[in-house]
């Protein structure tokens, strides 16, 4: 009689969860996995910075991400995926949590400073080689004066 071992991983699918533009409020995380061994996916360990975040023991795989509690930075958020053997897999996406709108150069405060983030970036859209989501504070593609009215309406915001 023969034994078979399981030493297959599962695979992980994990598409970008914010396209590029940043993560401003509460976005579920999906993500999809398959063990061609059969023994089944038994845990997808979600990960902030490497640290862990939120455990999901069942089918669909997702996860809340709140940005609110870490502020205006760029993150990883890392799918650690584990079979029923206890094979592990993991894949990862850098995003970028901008809770704090008018927040362009991430201090943590709406000040002066944001307008000039806003002043260096001024009329640079979506898709360009210095694009900054983060600057682009109402997150509409285009950083420009709408930006620099949320500077103004959330001044001296924390």
């Amino acid at each position: 009689v023969g034994v078979s071992i399981d030493r297959t991983a599962p695979e992980i699918d994990f598409p970008p969860p914010d396209d590029g533009r940043g993560i401003s409020e509460l976005t579920v995380i999906p993500i999809t996995t398959t063990d061609g061994d059969g023994s089944g996916v038994k845990r997808v360990d979600f990960l902030i910075d490497q640290v862990i975040a939120f455990s999901d023991y069942s089918p669909p795989w997702e996860f809340g991400f709140d940005p609110v509690p870490i502020g205006n930075r760029e993150i990883t958020i890392t799918a650690e995926a584990f079979d029923a053997a206890n094979n592990q897999s993991e894949a990862s996406q850098s995003v970028y949590s901008s809770p704090l709108k008018g927040d362009a150069n991430s201090d943590g405060v709406v000040d002066e400073l944001d307008v000039a983030a806003i002043a260096m970036l001024y009329e640079v859209a979506f898709g360009a080689g210095d694009y900054r989501p983060w600057v682009d504070c109402n997150s509409d593609e285009v950083i420009d004066e709408r930006d620099v009215g949320l500077v103004g309406f959330n001044f001296g915001g924390e």
